[in-house]
Formats: C-alpha cells, sequence, structure tokens
C-alpha cells in the first residue's frame, strides 16, 4: 500500500484518532478461531486490534460549538458582517447603535448552528452499535442486513454458494456484486463444520480500494471479520470528503462582499485622508472647536 505524503498522513491519523500502523509487506496473519475469547493481537500494533466502534457524526458535545463558530466565522460574507459587528460596538464609530448589527448576525449564525447540530443528532440516531464485533469473528448475516465490518465469506446459503452484495452506500452502483467463498473451505456449509474448521487467512494492509482485496487462505478453515472500525474500507473512503459542503450561490456572494469591502475601504481612506488635510489647515484654526472630542 503507497503510503500518503506527510500532510495528509498526519491529517489523517489525526482524524481517526489512532496511531500509525508499522507495515507488514506480506500482510497480517488473522486465525479463524470460533470461540475464541481473547481479542486477536495485531501484528502491526503488537496489542489487540482496533475496536469496530465508529461514529458517522461531524461533532461531539464539546467540540461543537468551539468547531462550529470558527466554521461559521471562515465564511467570507460572515467574517466580514462580524468585523463591522465589532467596530459598530465603538462609541466613536457607530452610526446606528451598539447592539443593532452584531445582535441579528448571532441570532442567524445560532439559527444556522442549531440546523447543524439536528442534522449531527439525525446521524447519531441512525448510528448501530456495533463496537462488540471484533477481527476473526464469525458473523451471521440475513437477507437485507447490513455488514457489520470488513468481512470475509466463509458460506452463503444461495444457489452455488453465491451471496450477492448490495455496494450502493459505497461506490453507488446499483447493480448487485456476486461474492462467493473461497474453493478450500467447502466443509465450511454448517455451524458445525465452522466450528471445527481452523484456518489462518493472511489479509492485506487496511486501504481504501473498493474492487480489489488480496488475501490467502491456509486451510486445515457464515464470514470472518478481517477489518474493524476506522480500518474498514467504507470508513477509510468516507474520510476522504471531511470538507463540509458550501452551496455554489456562496461564490458568487463571496465576490459580492470582496467588492463591498473593497469600496468600504476605499471610502473610508479617502474620508480618513479628507479628515486629516482639513485637520491641518481648517479646523486647528477654529477656535469655537478647540477642547471639543468625541467619546470612544
Amino acid at each position: 500500500m503507497t503510503q500518503s505524503r506527510w500532510p495528509n498522513g498526519l491529517f489523517n491519523r489525526l482524524l481517526r484518532r489512532q496511531p500509525p500502523a508499522d507495515l507488514i509487506p506480506k500482510g497480517r496473519n488473522t486465525p479463524l478461531r470460533v470461540g475464541a475469547r481473547d481479542p486477536l493481537v495485531d501484528e502491526r500494533r503488537n496489542r489487540p486490534y482496533i475496536s469496530n466502534a465508529i461514529r458517522t457524526t461531524r461533532y461531539t458535545f464539546r467540540d461543537f460549538i468551539p468547531r462550529q463558530l470558527a466554521y461559521q466565522l471562515t465564511r467570507l460574507a460572515h467574517a466580514y458582517l462580524m468585523t463591522v459587528a465589532i467596530l459598530q460596538l465603538i462609541p466613536g464609530l457607530s452610526t446606528t447603535g451598539k447592539f443593532t448589527q452584531i445582535i441579528p448576525l448571532l441570532i442567524f449564525i445560532f439559527l444556522v448552528m442549531g440546523k447543524e447540530a439536528y442534522y449531527d443528532w439525525k446521524r447519531y440516531r441512525v448510528d448501530t452499535p456495533w463496537e462488540d464485533i471484533g477481527v476473526g469473528d464469525v458473523v451471521k448475516l440475513s437477507r437485507n442486513e447490513d455488514v457489520p465490518a470488513d468481512l470475509v465469506l466463509l458460506y452463503a446459503s444461495g444457489e452455488n454458494g453465491l451471496a450477492y452484495v448490495d455496494t450502493t452506500a459505497l461506490d453507488g452502483e446499483t447493480n448487485l456484486k456476486p461474492k462467493v467463498s473461497p474453493a478450500n473451505l467447502y466443509h465450511c456449509s454448517t455451524i458445525q463444520g465452522i466450528a471445527e474448521c481452523h484456518a489462518d487467512f493472511v489479509i492485506e494492509q487496511p486501504n481504501a480500494d473498493l474492487y480489489r482485496f488480496d488475501s490467502t487462505v491456509t486451510a486445515k478453515i457464515i464470514g470472518t471479520v478481517v477489518d474493524t472500525g476506522e480500518e474498514g474500507k467504507i470508513r477509510m473512503n468516507s474520510k476522504q470528503t471531511m470538507k463540509p459542503k458550501r452551496p455554489a450561490l456562496e461564490t458568487m456572494t463571496n465576490n459580492i462582499v470582496i467588492c463591498l469591502a473593497l469600496y468600504v475601504l476605499v471610502i473610508s481612506s479617502a474620508l480618513t485622508g479628507g479628515y486629516f488635510s482639513r485637520q491641518s489647515s481648517t479646523a486647528s484654526k477654529a477656535w469655537y472647536l478647540s477642547g471639543g472630542s468625541v467619546p470612544f
């Protein structure tokens, strides 16, 4: 598996909150041991495999407010209006009142944040608790059930041992993909056969490739779990597009905001220059303005 460049690799490790794993060129040895109570040890880290617990939500209770505030203020229109609103809080600069601009802006921002919180809460509710599944476990699935992790098919009750998988959530393709168990696992056709089966899988390193999976079975060996949690293919693919979506209209809005900001900057510079010019030539000679000041 090709290593990503340093910034992307660092970002992915921070995003997944997992320590980096040392690559094993020949892959990972994953034994099939039905009924084993002790978790399998990941050869790359010399510790148990990572948990299958994942979350599809973008935020937690602790980081929602700071992250959303930071995101809202990175939007050009919000940053511009917030700058103007802060300047309006200065009595000597305000022409409309201290809070007449910042209060409506904050109400609007908090409404947008409330919408994001509602959508994130809906994502949290549809999450299915699969954290108890570990690498090497044998999983039995029925028709139309979701696959909880990356599996290697051991047995299917369909005709010719075929299982048809819907991958719409992975690649957007609506046609069903046929899957078949390894030929040397023909005796894994019953629960008893799987329970008495012993096999060692040599599995490739976790990667985001949806269309290829390299593995060999050392036979002496329903499906066995080979990747869990953030190392599953669906999670590794979903992490590639974590940027918040922005509407196409925002580009035009940003251009308008830039024009307005430049216009205000030019007008302010011209008026400031005119003020100092008049101050030195006329206002300094006006005796009736002496001692006057503008409160700030």
